[in-house]
Protein backbone atom coordinates (compact mmCIF):
# COMPACT_ATOMS: atom_id res chain seq x y z
CA UNK A 1 0.00 0.00 0.00
CA UNK A 2 1.12 3.45 -0.44
CA UNK A 3 0.58 7.00 -0.07
CA UNK A 4 1.72 9.85 -2.02
CA UNK A 5 3.37 12.55 -1.57
CA UNK A 6 1.70 16.05 -2.25
CA UNK A 7 4.88 16.90 -4.67
CA UNK A 8 3.69 14.14 -7.16
CA UNK A 9 7.52 13.06 -6.89
CA UNK A 10 8.01 10.95 -3.67
CA UNK A 11 5.74 8.38 -2.10
CA UNK A 12 5.38 5.74 0.88
CA UNK A 13 5.76 2.10 1.17
CA UNK A 14 4.09 0.43 3.91
CA UNK A 15 4.48 -3.33 4.60
CA UNK A 16 1.81 -4.94 6.48
CA UNK A 17 3.89 -8.20 7.95
CA UNK A 18 2.00 -8.37 11.86
CA UNK A 19 4.01 -5.53 13.43
CA UNK A 20 4.36 -1.64 12.93
CA UNK A 21 6.78 -1.49 10.96
CA UNK A 22 8.01 2.72 10.22
CA UNK A 23 6.54 4.53 6.96
CA UNK A 24 9.13 4.87 4.32
CA UNK A 25 9.95 7.12 1.84
CA UNK A 26 10.45 4.97 -1.29
CA UNK A 27 12.67 7.65 -2.73
CA UNK A 28 14.71 8.99 0.30
CA UNK A 29 14.47 5.84 2.37
CA UNK A 30 13.66 8.08 5.51
CA UNK A 31 10.72 8.37 7.65
CA UNK A 32 7.80 9.46 6.35
CA UNK A 33 7.41 12.09 8.37
CA UNK A 34 11.11 13.64 8.42
CA UNK A 35 10.66 14.25 4.76
CA UNK A 36 6.89 16.16 3.83
CA UNK A 37 6.26 19.02 6.31
CA UNK A 38 2.91 19.81 3.72
CA UNK A 39 0.01 18.80 5.12
CA UNK A 40 -1.30 15.63 3.29
CA UNK A 41 -5.14 15.73 1.71
CA UNK A 42 -5.29 12.95 -0.49
CA UNK A 43 -4.24 9.51 0.76
CA UNK A 44 -5.02 5.96 -1.01
CA UNK A 45 -6.19 4.00 2.44
CA UNK A 46 -7.84 0.45 3.00
CA UNK A 47 -8.77 -0.96 5.97
CA UNK A 48 -6.63 -4.12 6.28
CA UNK A 49 -8.71 -5.62 9.43
CA UNK A 50 -6.25 -4.56 12.20
CA UNK A 51 -6.60 -2.49 15.40
CA UNK A 52 -5.10 0.75 14.17
CA UNK A 53 -3.68 4.14 15.79
CA UNK A 54 -4.30 6.83 12.85
CA UNK A 55 -2.58 10.35 13.27
CA UNK A 56 -2.85 13.54 11.49
CA UNK A 57 0.48 14.87 10.19
CA UNK A 58 -0.50 18.22 9.93
CA UNK A 59 -1.12 18.95 13.77
CA UNK A 60 -0.09 15.47 14.85
CA UNK A 61 -3.08 14.56 17.19
CA UNK A 62 -5.15 11.23 16.68
CA UNK A 63 -7.13 11.08 13.54
CA UNK A 64 -9.91 10.49 15.94
CA UNK A 65 -10.03 14.08 17.75
CA UNK A 66 -8.16 16.01 14.30
CA UNK A 67 -10.40 18.49 12.93
CA UNK A 68 -8.40 20.88 10.79
CA UNK A 69 -9.66 18.16 7.99
CA UNK A 70 -6.03 17.11 6.81
CA UNK A 71 -5.90 13.78 9.02
CA UNK A 72 -4.20 10.57 7.74
CA UNK A 73 -5.57 6.88 8.79
CA UNK A 74 -3.25 4.57 8.31
CA UNK A 75 -3.47 0.83 9.70
CA UNK A 76 -0.24 0.26 10.89
CA UNK A 77 1.16 2.52 13.95
CA UNK A 78 4.48 4.10 13.27
CA UNK A 79 7.35 2.98 15.24
CA UNK A 80 8.01 6.46 15.70
CA UNK A 81 5.48 8.73 16.57
CA UNK A 82 4.87 11.82 13.96
CA UNK A 83 6.42 14.70 14.45
CA UNK A 84 4.80 18.16 14.40
CA UNK A 85 5.46 20.43 12.16
CA UNK A 86 5.85 24.01 12.17
CA UNK A 87 3.13 25.18 10.61
CA UNK A 88 2.72 29.02 12.56
CA UNK A 89 -0.11 29.04 14.98
CA UNK A 90 -2.82 26.62 13.30
CA UNK A 91 -2.41 23.79 14.82
CA UNK A 92 -3.11 26.48 18.01
CA UNK A 93 -6.09 27.93 16.43
CA UNK A 94 -7.69 24.71 15.70
CA UNK A 95 -7.69 23.52 19.15
CA UNK A 96 -9.24 26.89 20.22
CA UNK A 97 -11.91 26.26 17.53
CA UNK A 98 -12.64 23.33 19.09
CA UNK A 99 -16.22 22.93 20.64
CA UNK A 100 -17.23 21.70 24.07
CA UNK A 101 -17.99 18.47 25.18
CA UNK A 102 -21.26 17.05 23.79
CA UNK A 103 -23.79 15.31 25.83
CA UNK A 104 -26.01 14.78 23.15
CA UNK A 105 -24.62 11.78 22.54
CA UNK A 106 -23.71 12.21 18.39
CA UNK A 107 -19.97 13.18 19.14
CA UNK A 108 -19.43 9.43 20.95
CA UNK A 109 -16.59 7.19 19.97
CA UNK A 110 -18.22 5.04 17.45
CA UNK A 111 -17.87 1.27 18.43
CA UNK A 112 -18.24 0.50 14.15
CA UNK A 113 -15.33 2.68 13.58
CA UNK A 114 -12.79 0.24 14.87
CA UNK A 115 -15.04 -3.25 15.29
CA UNK A 116 -16.45 -4.33 12.34
CA UNK A 117 -16.92 -7.97 11.26
CA UNK A 118 -13.51 -7.73 9.59
CA UNK A 119 -11.49 -7.75 12.58
CA UNK A 120 -14.49 -9.11 15.22
CA UNK A 121 -16.12 -11.44 13.15
CA UNK A 122 -19.43 -12.40 15.41
CA UNK A 123 -20.77 -13.97 12.50
CA UNK A 124 -18.37 -16.25 11.52
CA UNK A 125 -18.13 -17.12 15.35
CA UNK A 126 -22.11 -17.89 15.39
CA UNK A 127 -21.30 -19.91 12.37
CA UNK A 128 -18.45 -21.90 14.31
CA UNK A 129 -19.78 -23.46 16.90
CA UNK A 130 -19.14 -26.90 17.31
CA UNK A 131 -23.09 -27.39 18.12
CA UNK A 132 -25.36 -25.22 16.20
CA UNK A 133 -27.16 -22.44 18.15
CA UNK A 134 -30.94 -24.00 18.68
CA UNK A 135 -33.14 -20.43 19.06
CA UNK A 136 -36.33 -20.48 20.17
CA UNK A 137 -38.60 -17.90 19.24
CA UNK A 138 -41.65 -16.56 20.81
CA UNK A 139 -44.76 -14.66 19.91
CA UNK A 140 -43.08 -13.44 16.59
CA UNK A 141 -45.57 -11.77 14.14
CA UNK A 142 -45.90 -13.81 11.03
CA UNK A 143 -44.60 -11.16 8.70
CA UNK A 144 -41.57 -11.06 10.50
CA UNK A 145 -40.85 -15.33 10.93
CA UNK A 146 -39.64 -15.63 7.21
CA UNK A 147 -36.83 -12.95 7.53
CA UNK A 148 -35.69 -13.88 11.16
CA UNK A 149 -35.54 -17.62 10.11
CA UNK A 150 -33.65 -16.61 7.05
CA UNK A 151 -31.33 -14.53 8.58
CA UNK A 152 -30.37 -17.46 11.22
CA UNK A 153 -30.02 -19.64 9.15
CA UNK A 154 -27.83 -17.55 7.29
CA UNK A 155 -25.45 -17.62 10.20
CA UNK A 156 -25.52 -20.91 10.80
CA UNK A 157 -27.81 -20.99 13.55
CA UNK A 158 -31.35 -22.47 13.54
CA UNK A 159 -34.80 -21.55 14.65
CA UNK A 160 -37.24 -23.18 16.64
CA UNK A 161 -40.64 -21.49 16.88
CA UNK A 162 -42.76 -23.89 19.16
CA UNK A 163 -45.70 -22.47 20.17
CA UNK A 164 -47.61 -25.27 22.30
CA UNK A 165 -47.98 -24.57 26.02
CA UNK A 166 -47.43 -28.12 26.24
CA UNK A 167 -44.22 -27.95 24.41
CA UNK A 168 -42.38 -25.60 26.33
CA UNK A 169 -40.35 -27.79 28.86
CA UNK A 170 -39.21 -30.02 25.65
CA UNK A 171 -38.75 -27.41 23.68
CA UNK A 172 -36.56 -24.92 26.32
CA UNK A 173 -34.45 -28.45 26.93
CA UNK A 174 -33.05 -28.57 23.53
CA UNK A 175 -32.88 -24.29 22.93
CA UNK A 176 -29.30 -22.53 23.60
CA UNK A 177 -31.32 -18.79 23.66
CA UNK A 178 -34.69 -18.09 23.98
CA UNK A 179 -35.92 -14.69 22.34
CA UNK A 180 -39.47 -13.43 23.37
CA UNK A 181 -41.04 -11.30 21.65
CA UNK A 182 -44.87 -9.24 22.18
CA UNK A 183 -44.85 -8.52 18.08
CA UNK A 184 -48.20 -10.85 18.07
CA UNK A 185 -49.18 -10.52 21.72
CA UNK A 186 -52.89 -11.42 23.46
CA UNK A 187 -53.87 -12.78 26.44
CA UNK A 188 -53.20 -16.28 25.34
CA UNK A 189 -49.60 -16.15 24.24
CA UNK A 190 -48.79 -13.62 27.16
CA UNK A 191 -49.66 -16.49 29.17
CA UNK A 192 -47.32 -18.68 27.04
CA UNK A 193 -44.46 -16.51 27.58
CA UNK A 194 -44.53 -15.72 31.08
CA UNK A 195 -44.69 -19.91 31.92
CA UNK A 196 -41.55 -20.29 29.78
CA UNK A 197 -39.56 -17.56 31.13
CA UNK A 198 -40.73 -18.50 34.43
CA UNK A 199 -39.55 -22.53 33.68
CA UNK A 200 -36.13 -20.60 32.43
CA UNK A 201 -35.44 -18.70 35.46
CA UNK A 202 -36.36 -21.73 37.76
CA UNK A 203 -34.93 -25.19 38.30
CA UNK A 204 -37.73 -27.24 37.37
CA UNK A 205 -36.68 -27.67 33.88
CA UNK A 206 -35.41 -30.99 32.40
CA UNK A 207 -33.48 -31.93 29.61
CA UNK A 208 -33.57 -34.87 27.61
CA UNK A 209 -31.07 -36.88 29.60
CA UNK A 210 -33.28 -36.42 32.28
CA UNK A 211 -31.01 -33.60 34.23
CA UNK A 212 -32.05 -30.57 35.39
CA UNK A 213 -31.29 -27.88 32.57
CA UNK A 214 -29.78 -25.48 35.96
CA UNK A 215 -26.98 -28.07 36.64
CA UNK A 216 -26.15 -28.28 32.52
CA UNK A 217 -26.16 -25.01 31.48
CA UNK A 218 -27.70 -21.71 31.82
CA UNK A 219 -29.92 -20.59 29.68
CA UNK A 220 -30.48 -16.94 28.35
CA UNK A 221 -33.36 -15.05 27.23
CA UNK A 222 -33.56 -11.56 24.77
CA UNK A 223 -36.33 -9.58 25.00
CA UNK A 224 -37.64 -7.59 22.15
CA UNK A 225 -40.82 -5.64 23.65
CA UNK A 226 -42.34 -4.30 20.31
CA UNK A 227 -44.60 -1.94 20.72
CA UNK A 228 -44.57 -2.27 24.34
CA UNK A 229 -46.37 1.68 24.63
CA UNK A 230 -49.09 0.62 22.84
CA UNK A 231 -51.40 -1.27 25.16
CA UNK A 232 -51.18 -1.87 28.85
CA UNK A 233 -51.24 -5.88 27.67
CA UNK A 234 -47.74 -5.41 26.13
CA UNK A 235 -46.45 -3.20 28.96
CA UNK A 236 -47.51 -5.27 31.49
CA UNK A 237 -46.23 -8.43 30.05
CA UNK A 238 -43.00 -6.85 28.88
CA UNK A 239 -42.15 -5.42 32.74
CA UNK A 240 -43.03 -9.50 34.27
CA UNK A 241 -40.37 -10.32 31.90
CA UNK A 242 -38.02 -7.28 32.74
CA UNK A 243 -38.10 -9.18 36.30
CA UNK A 244 -36.99 -12.64 35.16
CA UNK A 245 -33.40 -10.83 34.16
CA UNK A 246 -33.11 -11.01 30.47
CA UNK A 247 -29.68 -10.81 29.50
CA UNK A 248 -30.56 -8.18 26.59
CA UNK A 249 -33.24 -6.26 25.99
CA UNK A 250 -33.63 -4.66 22.40
CA UNK A 251 -36.01 -1.90 21.02
CA UNK A 252 -36.44 1.61 19.48
CA UNK A 253 -36.38 4.27 21.83
CA UNK A 254 -39.96 4.45 22.22
CA UNK A 255 -40.34 0.98 23.62
CA UNK A 256 -37.83 1.38 26.30
CA UNK A 257 -39.11 5.04 27.00
CA UNK A 258 -42.17 2.46 27.83
CA UNK A 259 -40.44 0.37 30.01
CA UNK A 260 -38.35 3.16 31.65
CA UNK A 261 -41.82 4.88 32.75
CA UNK A 262 -40.76 7.99 31.17
CA UNK A 263 -43.83 8.18 28.38
CA UNK A 264 -46.95 10.03 28.69
CA UNK A 265 -48.29 9.47 25.72
CA UNK A 266 -49.68 5.99 24.15
CA UNK A 267 -47.11 4.93 21.49
CA UNK A 268 -48.54 4.85 17.49
CA UNK A 269 -47.83 1.36 16.50
CA UNK A 270 -44.76 -0.76 16.69
CA UNK A 271 -42.05 1.94 14.94
CA UNK A 272 -40.13 4.86 16.42
CA UNK A 273 -41.50 7.73 16.89
CA UNK A 274 -38.45 10.04 16.62
CA UNK A 275 -37.28 9.80 20.45
CA UNK A 276 -33.87 10.67 21.61
CA UNK A 277 -31.98 7.38 21.27
CA UNK A 278 -29.22 8.65 23.74
CA UNK A 279 -31.04 10.67 26.30
CA UNK A 280 -33.30 7.10 26.32
CA UNK A 281 -30.47 5.24 26.51
CA UNK A 282 -28.83 7.17 30.04
CA UNK A 283 -32.79 7.05 30.95
CA UNK A 284 -32.44 2.95 30.77
CA UNK A 285 -29.36 3.01 32.78
CA UNK A 286 -30.34 5.77 35.52
CA UNK A 287 -33.82 3.78 36.15
CA UNK A 288 -32.02 0.75 36.12
CA UNK A 289 -33.47 -0.77 33.53
CA UNK A 290 -29.06 -1.28 31.67
CA UNK A 291 -27.66 -3.12 35.08
CA UNK A 292 -25.16 -5.60 35.29
CA UNK A 293 -27.22 -8.66 34.31
CA UNK A 294 -28.78 -6.82 31.19
CA UNK A 295 -27.81 -5.08 28.65
CA UNK A 296 -30.20 -2.62 26.69
CA UNK A 297 -29.85 -1.70 23.30
CA UNK A 298 -31.89 1.40 22.00
CA UNK A 299 -31.81 1.00 18.29
CA UNK A 300 -32.45 3.87 15.80
CA UNK A 301 -30.42 5.95 13.15
CA UNK A 302 -27.72 5.33 15.86
CA UNK A 303 -27.83 2.45 17.95
CA UNK A 304 -27.45 2.61 21.75
CA UNK A 305 -25.88 -0.50 23.76
CA UNK A 306 -25.90 0.36 27.44
CA UNK A 307 -25.08 -1.45 30.76
CA UNK A 308 -24.31 0.07 34.20
CA UNK A 309 -21.41 1.27 33.12
CA UNK A 310 -21.25 2.09 29.78
CA UNK A 311 -22.40 3.82 26.68
CA UNK A 312 -21.65 2.85 23.45
CA UNK A 313 -22.94 3.66 19.75
CA UNK A 314 -23.22 2.26 16.98
CA UNK A 315 -23.59 3.99 12.95
CA UNK A 316 -23.73 2.68 10.05
CA UNK A 317 -26.81 0.83 8.77
CA UNK A 318 -28.70 2.93 5.94
CA UNK A 319 -31.99 4.16 5.95
CA UNK A 320 -33.42 1.28 4.24
CA UNK A 321 -33.77 -1.28 6.91
CA UNK A 322 -36.55 0.97 8.51
CA UNK A 323 -38.25 0.40 5.18
CA UNK A 324 -38.58 -3.53 5.66
CA UNK A 325 -40.55 -5.12 7.92
CA UNK A 326 -39.12 -7.55 11.07
CA UNK A 327 -35.69 -6.30 10.76
CA UNK A 328 -35.90 -5.25 14.58
CA UNK A 329 -36.87 -8.60 15.06
CA UNK A 330 -34.14 -10.30 12.82
CA UNK A 331 -31.90 -8.06 14.95
CA UNK A 332 -33.13 -9.40 18.56
CA UNK A 333 -32.99 -13.21 17.08
CA UNK A 334 -29.25 -12.83 15.78
CA UNK A 335 -28.29 -11.26 19.21
CA UNK A 336 -29.76 -14.20 20.79
CA UNK A 337 -27.19 -16.07 18.80
CA UNK A 338 -24.43 -13.91 19.39
CA UNK A 339 -24.73 -14.59 22.71
CA UNK A 340 -24.31 -18.51 22.17
CA UNK A 341 -21.36 -17.81 19.99
CA UNK A 342 -19.84 -15.47 22.56
CA UNK A 343 -19.83 -17.56 25.42
CA UNK A 344 -18.15 -20.36 23.14
CA UNK A 345 -14.80 -18.09 21.87
CA UNK A 346 -11.89 -19.20 23.42
CA UNK A 347 -12.05 -15.63 25.61
CA UNK A 348 -15.74 -15.22 25.97
CA UNK A 349 -17.06 -11.86 25.01
CA UNK A 350 -19.32 -9.55 27.47
CA UNK A 351 -22.64 -9.61 26.50
CA UNK A 352 -22.02 -5.47 26.38
CA UNK A 353 -19.07 -6.25 23.84
CA UNK A 354 -21.08 -9.02 21.97
CA UNK A 355 -24.23 -6.48 21.49
CA UNK A 356 -22.01 -4.00 20.42
CA UNK A 357 -20.10 -6.40 17.64
CA UNK A 358 -23.30 -7.56 16.73
CA UNK A 359 -24.75 -4.33 16.10
CA UNK A 360 -21.76 -3.21 13.86
CA UNK A 361 -22.00 -6.40 11.60
CA UNK A 362 -25.28 -5.74 10.96
CA UNK A 363 -25.16 -2.55 10.20
CA UNK A 364 -21.95 -2.66 8.20
CA UNK A 365 -24.02 -5.46 6.31
CA UNK A 366 -26.83 -3.04 5.30
CA UNK A 367 -24.24 -0.21 4.08
CA UNK A 368 -22.44 -2.44 2.20
CA UNK A 369 -25.79 -3.99 0.32
CA UNK A 370 -26.51 -0.01 -0.09
CA UNK A 371 -23.05 0.98 -0.85
CA UNK A 372 -22.89 -1.73 -4.03
CA UNK A 373 -27.02 -1.16 -5.04
CA UNK A 374 -27.92 2.23 -4.73
CA UNK A 375 -31.23 1.40 -6.58
CA UNK A 376 -32.72 -1.12 -4.87
CA UNK A 377 -35.87 -1.20 -3.54
CA UNK A 378 -37.27 -2.95 -0.04
CA UNK A 379 -37.81 -6.52 -1.22
CA UNK A 380 -34.22 -6.29 -3.08
CA UNK A 381 -32.70 -5.04 0.13
CA UNK A 382 -34.44 -7.77 1.96
CA UNK A 383 -32.69 -10.60 0.08
CA UNK A 384 -29.26 -8.54 -0.71
CA UNK A 385 -29.04 -8.09 3.30
CA UNK A 386 -29.57 -12.36 4.06
CA UNK A 387 -26.86 -12.87 1.26
CA UNK A 388 -24.69 -10.62 2.66
CA UNK A 389 -24.78 -11.88 6.15
CA UNK A 390 -24.04 -15.58 5.01
CA UNK A 391 -21.52 -14.66 2.61
CA UNK A 392 -19.72 -12.50 5.66
CA UNK A 393 -20.39 -15.50 8.08
CA UNK A 394 -17.61 -17.32 6.25
CA UNK A 395 -15.04 -14.50 5.87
Amino acid sequence: MSFVCPTGRRSVLICHLGFSPPLLCCHSRRPFHSFCAAPINKVSHRFLGSRSSAFCYSCGDPASDCVCGVSVGVSVKPLVAPARHDLGDRAARVRASRKPADTSGRNMPDASSSDGYRNQNILHAIRSCRRKPLIQLYSFASPSSSLICASLNAVGASPLMSACAEEIPSALAVSSCVVFSTAQITPLTSDLILKAASLLSSSSLRGTDGSTSSERRTIPFVLDPVGAGLSALRLETCRKLVQLQPAIIKGNAAEIAALCNTRTEQQRGIDGDGSDAYTTAQRARDVGLANENCVVVVTGEVDYVVDHENISCVRGGHAMMSSVSGTGCMLAALLAAAIVASSNLPTPLSTHKTAEVLCTAVSACAQEVMNDEPTLGPEGFRAKLIDKMYHVSFI
